[in-house]
């Protein structure tokens, strides 16, 4: 019973050690969001509005924590965001504010270059509308899963695919993004 006791405590000081060496970083990330878009409860000319191919931008801080020996680490950020599509002869604009929460799994090979893998929310905030006469959700919640390299613990390339989760969200979209990150 002694040694069962002995190599649990052993374990359990492993495992309060592990989160102790964890390493920070913070940086800058940016990029670029490409998607479809559907209006269903706005009705112009007899017909439901359906927006296609629209393209926006993305920039903001961002933070990470990573467990170096497990490869587990979370990721946050706090992006402003601008997607924007032609429709009625008119540029239509949404701007927002961001907030991914993610979980991040990475193998790396040393120094060099770590793959990884995120998945998480992201809660979204409109700080505007697309049409005079429509004003968007306030707040929206969705999911983000991507992959991405980290090359030199400094540059991070990724994509991932955000999934709207919110049932009551009027507009209908979800968007492929790309992004670039550079972490000091």
């Amino acid at each position: 019973m002694k040694k069962l006791t002995c190599i649990a405590m052993i374990a359990a000081a492993l495992l309060m050690a592990a989160p102790a060496h964890a390493q920070f970083a913070w940086g800058i990330k940016g990029g670029v969001s490409l998607g479809n878009q559907s209006l269903p409860e706005l009705n112009v000319s007899g017909t439901n509005l359906s927006l296609s191919n629209y393209g926006g931008f993305f920039i903001g801080p961002k933070a990470e924590v990573r467990i170096p020996i497990i490869g587990l680490g979370v990721e946050a950020a706090a992006l402003f965001a601008q997607r924007q599509q032609e429709a009625f002869g008119k540029t239509l604009k949404q701007s927002s504010f961001q907030v991914p929460l993610n979980i991040k799994y990475g193998v790396g090979l040393g120094n060099i270059a770590n793959i990884f893998v995120a998945v998480g929310p992201e809660f979204g905030f409109n700080v505007g509308k697309t049409l005079e006469a429509y004003t968007m959700d306030k707040s929206r919640l969705s999911v983000n899963a991507g992959v991405g390299v980290t090359l030199l613990k400094h540059v991070q390339v990724g994509a991932n695919y955000n999934i709207p989760c919110d049932e009551t969200i009027r507009i209908k979209h979800g968007s492929m993004q790309v992004s670039l990150a550079y972490l000091f």
